[in-house]
């Protein structure tokens, strides 16, 4: 009869227990870190969430919190099922199923009852961790637990927040900016590499910054500059002689601006305190803060996607000036899976250096740079041909995948693409070509009307040509054409400019002038 009810007893016992972890769903979280004063901690079970809260196996955590692994430190109780925990002047007693905890005598809430879960006793993270008087924060986009040392997270936080402060302050620097990134499949063969190198400066009085970047993405190299004033970008490429202007809406203009601002690259936030670790150089007077957490730009916090799965070697790193308090260095890698949805890995690197802070320098915008030619000369990339287009006008890339030249002034909707196929490669005549080129025209456009039944006949550059003036319909919008085919020496040259059809009127002396000047055919 006793042996009836002592498994009776056990039976009810275990199926109270079944049902208690029924009635609250238990999700196991593989992905989950727990970083504990700047180490990442190892657990041979997989983290828990019960009830939004993070559970883990009850000795690994103690353990790696500073509790000695040994009977006399953590103290299992089967009879009542509780635990208690000794370390330094701090005791702990959690029970499974309770809510109520012990802390040095003194009877506590807990944000989360301690469960058995396939055998073994899960604890609250957070409770336990506060116990022992330690910081927990939670960083949702790398879905990791940082857990540090009360004491440690203020000097680091304190260090931290005076150096950004002393850089809020400085007027004038200068910065060197390196960056490398890495995109890679899942084999991570032939990885796809971009590197940059960058040279700023700012001058927060006069708001002038001064902006070069030279980037190598493998098989061809871009060089830019910029200039920012008064919410007005200036721009060339590839040492271009002309300067685009734009406008900018505040915050447009603010992104560019301070977008390597120390305050924005660090973002400080809780997790960012939690995970840095502090060393000071006393010989050459520097500080070092370092630690593995992802480096979330301050711009960058609205597009940051949590659903990625991001690896534990993200790293800040930033160098503080003992003397003075200013950033020298800030270093930042982010390692992100992306294979979930693109089946790509990327890996991050970006290097900032500042100096000459405050420094006697003068940043003034060059007149030629605010200045608009009247026009400008646009080259082909093999340097045969070359067009003239209004100093309002842009270089541009995208418009066309096989067109020699292009450009555009996008604020007045006009655009030109040229086109030049050598003749030695058709077998028929220059009339032949023309209409097929005009079949082509009317096969991309929808209602196309020709404005005269003949075309114009003129000279470009003393090339004969004809020319039509045609209005077609594309994805729902009228355009009108200014197309003109050249019958050059030795290419035939196809020039399209167009604008919307009642625009057309104002640009269509800019067009002409447009197609006069090609060179090259």
């Amino acid at each position: 009869m006793k042996k009836f009810l002592l498994v009776l007893t056990i039976f009810l016992v275990s199926g109270f227990f079944a049902v208690s972890m029924a009635a609250q769903a238990v999700t196991e979280r593989p992905d989950i870190q727990i970083m504990i004063d700047g180490k990442v901690g190892a657990y041979s079970d997989t983290p828990i969430i019960v009830n939004g809260r993070t559970l883990l196996p009850l000795r690994e955590l103690f353990t790696n919190l500073g509790v000695s692994n040994d009977d006399q430190h953590i103290i299992w109780n089967g009879k009542d099922r509780s635990v208690t925990a000794i370390k330094d002047s701090v005791t702990i007693v959690l029970k499974v199923g309770n809510l109520d905890a012990t802390i040095n005598g003194k009877l506590t809430k807990i944000d989360a009852a301690p469960v058995n879960y396939h055998g073994r006793v899960y604890i609250p993270a957070r409770s336990v961790a506060q116990a022992f008087d330690k910081v927990v924060v939670w960083d949702k986009v790398t879905s990791c637990v940082y857990i540090r040392d009360q004491a440690q997270y203020d000097e680091v936080k304190t260090t931290l927040d005076k150096a950004l402060a002393s850089m809020d302050s400085v007027k004038r620097y200068k910065l060197d900016y390196d960056a490398k990134i890495t995109y890679s499949g899942e084999d991570e063969e032939d990885p796809w590499i971009c590197t940059e190198k960058s040279f700023e400066q700012y001058d927060k009085e006069k708001d002038i910054q001064y902006y070069s970047c030279l980037s190598d993405y493998g098989d061809y190299q871009l060089k830019y500059e910029s200039y920012y004033n008064n919410l007005i970008d200036y721009t060339r490429y590839d040492d271009d002689p002309v300067w685009e202007k734009e406008i900018l809406e505040k915050e447009d203009y603010a992104y560019f601006v301070e977008y390597n601002n120390p305050r924005n690259i660090i973002n400080p936030r809780e997790a960012v305190y939690a995970a840095l670790t502090m060393e000071k150089d006393e010989k050459n007077n520097l500080i070092y803060l370092k630690g593995n957490v992802y480096p979330l730009h301050k711009f960058s916090e609205d597009s940051a996607d949590s659903g990625s799965s991001i690896v534990s070697d993200d790293f800040l790193s930033i160098v503080i000036d003992g003397k003075t308090g200013y950033v020298k260095e800030i270093q930042t890698i982010d390692k992100t899976d992306l294979s979930k949805a693109l089946d790509l890995y990327s890996e991050n690197e970006f290097k900032f250096r500042y100096y000459d802070l405050n420094g006697n320098f003068s940043l003034t915008i060059p007149k030629n740079v605010t200045e608009v030619p009247a026009s400008y000369t646009i080259t082909s990339l093999d340097g045969k041909f070359s067009i003239s287009v209004p100093g309002s006008w842009t270089d541009e890339y995208d418009l066309n995948d096989v067109a020699d030249l292009q450009a555009s002034c996008s604020k007045k909707y006009q655009y030109m693409i040229a086109l030049a196929q050598a003749k030695e490669d058709f077998a028929y005549d220059f009339e032949i070509w023309k209409n097929n080129a005009m079949e082509m025209i009317d096969a991309n456009f929808d209602n196309v009307v020709v404005e005269k039944s003949e075309p114009s006949k003129i000279k470009v550059n003393g090339n004969p040509a004809v020319q039509y003036v045609l209005t077609g319909t594309s994805e729902g919008v009228n355009y009108t054409h200014l197309v003109t085919f050249i019958n050059g020496q030795n290419y035939y040259g196809q020039i399209y400019c167009w604008t919307l059809k009642s625009k057309y009127k104002e640009s269509e002396s800019e067009f002409l002038d447009i197609v006069k000047s090609i060179k090259g055919l």
